[in-house]
Parts: C-alpha cells; sequence; structure tokens
C-alpha cells in the first residue's frame, strides 16, 4: 500500500507529518476530519492559521518548531484536550485562554520560562502541566485557578522554593 500521512480508518482520525521539514499547510487542509494533528521537529515559524478553522480537533502537537507567538483566536479551538508546543520560541500568549473548557493537558517543556505565561493559568480544567526543562525557581504561580491540576511535571528547573498556595 501506499504511505499517507492521514491515518483514517482507526477510531479517531489523525495527520502525522512530524519532521517533514514543512514551513506551511494546504489551505485546504481544514477539510480533513481528523482530530489528531502531529506538526513536531518542522519549520513552522507562524502558528498555522489553517489548524485554527478546525474545530474538531483534539489534540494538536506543535512542539520543536520556532513558533513565537499563539495566535488571540485560539478559542476557536474548543474541542483541544492536548496541545503541545515544546521547545518553541513562544514568549506570546493570548491573554485569555479561558475558552478552550476541554483542554485538560498542555505541554510547555524546553521554553526557558522564567515564569509561568499567566493566560496559562485561566484555562478551567486543565489536569496535567508540563514544564520541564524550564527556568522556573519557584512555585508561586500554584494557587486556587489550578485546583484541578492532578499532574505537574518539573524536572530540571532551578527550584529554589516550593512553597505555594492552593
Amino acid at each position: 500500500t501506499e504511505y499517507s500521512p492521514v491515518v483514517s480508518k482507526v477510531e479517531s482520525p489523525y495527520l502525522h507529518l512530524q519532521s517533514e521539514g514543512l514551513s506551511k499547510l494546504p489551505k485546504n487542509i481544514n477539510t480533513l476530519e481528523v482530530k489528531e494533528i502531529i506538526l513536531t521537529g518542522n519549520n513552522f515559524t507562524e502558528f498555522p492559521p489553517e489548524v485554527l478553522n478546525m474545530p474538531q480537533l483534539e489534540v494538536l502537537l506543535i512542539g520543536h518548531n520556532p513558533i513565537s507567538k499563539l495566535p488571540d483566536n485560539l478559542d476557536g479551538l474548543r474541542n483541544l484536550k492536548r496541545l503541545s508546543i515544546n521547545a518553541t520560541l513562544i514568549k506570546e500568549f493570548p491573554s485569555d485562554l479561558s475558552a478552550l473548557e476541554n483542554l485538560e493537558s498542555i505541554g510547555l517543556d524546553h521554553n526557558d520560562f522564567k515564569n509561568v505565561p499567566e493566560p496559562i493559568l485561566t484555562i478551567p480544567n486543565l489536569k496535567r502541566l508540563k514544564l520541564n526543562n524550564n527556568e522556573l525557581t519557584d512555585l508561586k504561580f500554584i494557587d486556587k485557578r489550578l485546583e484541578g491540576l492532578e499532574s505537574i511535571y518539573l524536572y530540571s528547573n532551578e527550584l529554589k522554593q516550593i512553597d505555594c498556595e492552593i
């Protein structure tokens, strides 16, 4: 059989385009009824706008790309459950991510964060927060907004203080 990056004969169809050297997606990619897109290890310098027109998406893995900013209109991805933006250049986040009500897991590993970006704390049903290999020195960002958090990953940071309020 011929290789296709779209795998549709499974329970949750997905598009696997890892390490393909991509910097853009085809404009009509949003016509694919995929629930998971893997775009890690490419050459995206901007968040692909085509992905924002895929409200059925549940998983988006876009780490290891030189993206520096998340778009303001992420709230269109209302079914998103898992987002990985590990090892990017992202320092700018939309001011409010509270519309991402289904987002349960976000990966922010290897981003040189000294502080957790405030908008991350607005995600209402976050259960897993991955912050490995950053430059965090304390856990003061943990507060009642993260009361539903089940797991936080913090290895290889520069933690000097671990007191926090919940």
